[in-house]
């Protein structure tokens, strides 16, 4: 009876000890704010939504803090598109060889952030009358006529049309190849002649040509794609008496003996989550269940009471647990499933 008595008092003064030192601790780190930092990548079409509606205090584990410093960081990505241009030269030549060498082989090109090189399409290639004017100028045609009796016109038509231009005689040209002698003169008997005919053109003198060539390729530039915003909250410090207040009011009261030392702290300790469990949903983590892992039993029921949830989980250990669970093994259940996960850091992350 003696033996318990003293168990039980030693094992109530180490519980007041543990308590003690816990609270001595909170003195200890009193006036150090601690620090929530959150990120979160955001589509461009949404960044001025998410960015008008940040949350200027939060609340995380009884924690209240507020916002002290945002970062932006655009993630940006390539977009392209294909171009196509034509480009013209004034020249005096229809060669083909010789218009290309006079057209550059490529072209750097920048539009609206855009930036590419095109090159150029010799098959394309296209050269046209530019500048032309009219000219008139005369074409000539000959009749020849043989061995007539006389050298009059009567019979010699005045005009001639001949593949669609219309001639007109300007010039007869005859010669004597035979005469007569009558009463003692020559008098000619026989002609030839040659009729002489003129007719006014109008021809197309070309000045210059103008050529076109095309060129194409495609453009590349980058844009916005998200915004990764990263968040950086302060703890908002609780006011001194308050603070002391809260702090008397969580120390237990002590009973005058050993079994009610053991009542009062055998409660706290029983009654101490150890595990939070949070869910990612809408680009966030949320605490959806607290939970405390049994001295004897290394596993964490993660299953949601509600469907709502989607499959990406955060196991959140205290530091008492972690320093005991350390490099060891545990079993996390979903559902039907289990999983085995070594305890390296403090938080767990799992795809369920």
């Amino acid at each position: 009876m003696i033996k318990a008595k003293i168990l039980i008092i030693i094992f109530a003064v180490v519980t007041t000890i543990s308590i003690l030192g816990t609270f001595s601790e909170i003195h200890a780190t009193e006036g150090k704010l601690e620090v929530w930092e959150e990120e979160q990548q955001v589509e461009e079409d949404k960044v001025k939504e998410y960015r008008e509606n940040i949350e200027k205090e939060i609340n995380k584990n009884g924690v209240t803090y507020k916002l002290k410093d945002i970062s932006e960081q655009e993630n940006k990505k390539t977009i392209s598109k294909n171009k196509e241009i034509e480009k013209e030269l004034i020249v005096k030549t229809t060669n083909k060889y010789d218009v290309l060498n006079m057209f550059k082989q490529e072209i750097n090109i920048k539009e609206n952030g855009y930036t590419g090189t095109l090159k150029i399409n010799n098959l394309s290639l296209k050269i046209e009358e530019n500048d032309t004017y009219k000219e008139e100028y005369k074409v000539y045609y000959e009749e020849k006529y043989e061995n007539v009796k006389s050298n009059e016109l009567n019979d010699i038509p005045k005009t001639i049309k001949k593949d669609g231009i219309v001639y007109y005689l300007i010039n007869p040209v005859w010669t004597v190849v035979e005469t007569q002698n009558i009463d003692g003169q020559a008098v000619p008997v026989s002609y030839n002649g040659i009729m002489k005919y003129e007719a006014i053109e109008v021809r197309t003198i070309v000045s210059n040509y103008k050529a076109t060539v095309k060129y194409s390729g495609e453009l590349k530039k980058k844009v916005v794609d998200s915004v990764t915003f990263k968040l950086q909250y302060e703890e908002i410090p609780i006011d001194k008496g308050e603070n002391e207040n809260k702090q008397s009011n969580m120390l237990p009261t002590v009973a005058t003996t050993g079994t009610g030392i053991i009542l009062c702290s055998g409660i706290i300790l029983l009654s101490r989550k150890n595990v939070l469990i949070y869910n990612y949903k809408n680009n966030k983590w949320n605490l959806v269940k607290k939970t405390k892992i049994k001295n004897n039993e290394n596993k964490i029921n993660i299953t949601p009471i509600k469907m709502d949830k989607s499959r990406k989980y955060k196991i959140v250990l205290s530091n008492m647990l972690f320093n005991k669970l350390r490099n060891q093994n545990i079993i996390i259940k979903y559902y039907d499933k289990q999983f085995i996960c070594e305890v390296k850091e403090k938080e767990i992350e799992i795809m369920v």
